[in-house]
């Protein structure tokens, strides 16, 4: 690495922030420092010494719509998805207003572009920005407040140490506000259901029979979500009648089978249907082998009528790895229990862990990341 010094940061271009971008593995993906300046932008600082300016022409970066100069406060690097950087800006000339806020940079999709998200941050000088790996969420220390953003809806660790005898904590945060969320606390079931040592901390282990988690509440965001979204766990399974038929998250009625989806093993695959009404789309995973006895890493996301499935990391679905449902929303059953290891009349033998529901779906690129650098699961070559 070259020296700050030796690359002609003149006074009024004064280093301000900074972030190497690493994975939560402790790996380096890129060897990419982001550095921020006032008045100039964004620079990106490369170990053979290149140099690039991210703000003219890569989203406007460097002055306000009205002419305003400001300076990039704060920059932080997504741990688990290090393509993905968030930059904060503040204003430098009193007295004039700014286009604030929170901008992102995917080098994923869109090398050349930083993209605004404005929401309710406009006004607010943005001081500190940090992600937080656990639970998908950008925290934001403005002058008028701490802020968070998550697309994450229901996150479930199975944290021995954090849930009480029966209540399992939803840690998540899903909509910029500083007003309080709705808690979307689950229940286990006080029988067939301990806490054993999972992949992450502890899990919940479900004895088949009649163990199960219950989340009887729906939050708002949750029944609010329609065109997309992304279910994703770790499943620990035990024997082979588990792997034929092995409920993971289930939302549907368990009288009419109308709309929500469920997860399960089936057969040895994994297996991901969707409902719109009376209209179902069942998605089966390609014949890879569902190991027993072993952690693995399992995602399934619906976006507009697209649906897919994967397995520690990779793309399991069929055909041309998506399957079109034929419509383009889904409604969550709220009027009835969103399960965790239990079905229709059946019971997971295994354990489970980091049940998650987030209102988008995750890309590709994203979930292959989170199998490797959060879960420390990938797929074998």
């Amino acid at each position: 690495w070259l020296s700050y010094g030796q690359l002609d940061f003149d006074a009024e271009n004064v280093c301000f922030a900074a972030s190497p971008l690493e994975s939560t593995s402790g790996d380096y993906t890129d060897d990419i420092l982001y550095v921020g300046t006032i008045y100039r932008g964004i620079d990106t600082l490369q170990s053979n010494g290149s140099r690039e300016l991210y703000n003219e022409n890569n989203g406007d970066f460097r002055k306000d719509p009205v002419g305003g100069d400001y300076y990039v406060s704060s920059i932080a690097v997504d741990p688990v998805n290090p393509s993905v950087v968030y930059a904060g800006r503040n204003m430098a000339s009193e007295g004039i207003h700014a286009t604030n806020g929170i901008w992102v940079l995917d080098t994923d999709n869109d090398v050349t572009k930083w993209h605004h998200i404005e929401h309710n941050l406009n006004e607010s000088n943005i001081w500190k920005v940090k992600v937080n790996p656990n639970n998908d969420a950008v925290y934001i220390a403005t002058d008028s407040g701490l802020y968070a953003m998550s697309s994450l809806v229901l996150n479930y660790h199975f944290d021995y140490e954090k849930s009480t005898q029966q209540t399992i904590y939803n840690d998540s945060i899903h909509a910029i506000t500083n007003s309080l969320i709705e808690k979307g606390d689950a229940t286990k079931s006080a029988s067939g259901s301990w806490f054993v040592p999972g992949q992450m901390g502890s899990a919940i282990n479900l004895d088949g029979t009649s163990g199960s988690v219950t989340l009887s509440d729906y939050p708002s965001a949750l029944t609010n979500i329609s065109n997309s979204f992304t279910v994703e766990a770790l499943v620990w399974l035990d024997d082979w009648d588990a792997r034929v038929n092995g409920p993971i998250v289930f939302d549907r009625s368990s009288s009419d089978m109308n709309n929500g989806f469920y997860l399960k093993a089936h057969y040895n695959q994994v297996k991901f249907v969707v409902a719109n009404g009376l209209n179902e789309t069942a998605v089966i995973s390609r014949n890879d082998t569902f190991p027993e006895s072993s952690w693995q890493y399992i995602a399934a996301t619906f976006d507009n009528g697209i649906v897919k499935i994967y397995l520690n990391g990779e793309n399991v679905t069929p055909g041309n790895k998506y399957v079109d449902a034929g419509f383009s929303t889904v409604t969550l059953q709220s009027d009835t229990d969103l399960e965790i290891g239990k079905g229709s009349n059946t019971f997971l033998d295994g354990r489970i862990d980091e049940v998650r529901i987030y209102n988008r779906a995750l890309s590709e690129s994203e979930i292959k990341k989170r199998a490797k650098n959060y879960f420390g699961i990938s797929k074998p070559e």
